[in-house]
């Protein structure tokens, strides 16, 4: 899942930040919006994905067993 979210402004916060996140085949797009979750911003940027996107926040998630 590609996401644009926005990490508040500089030079507390680090803006907007392309994020992608293998969480499709648990939670649909939709259920994000509006809705706050903690994000990793300080990492080296990656290309991933199949297009090789540029990834500049790792989300960190956990999910109830």
């Amino acid at each position: 899942m590609k996401m644009t979210v926005d990490l508040g402004d500089p030079p507390a916060g680090g803006g907007k930040k392309v994020c992608f996140s293998g969480i499709m085949k648990f939670f649909k797009p939709e259920e994000f919006i509006g809705k706050q979750y903690p994000f990793l911003i300080n990492l080296e940027p990656k290309k991933i994905g199949p297009n090789k996107e540029l990834s500049e926040a790792m989300m960190l998630m956990a999910c109830p067993g």
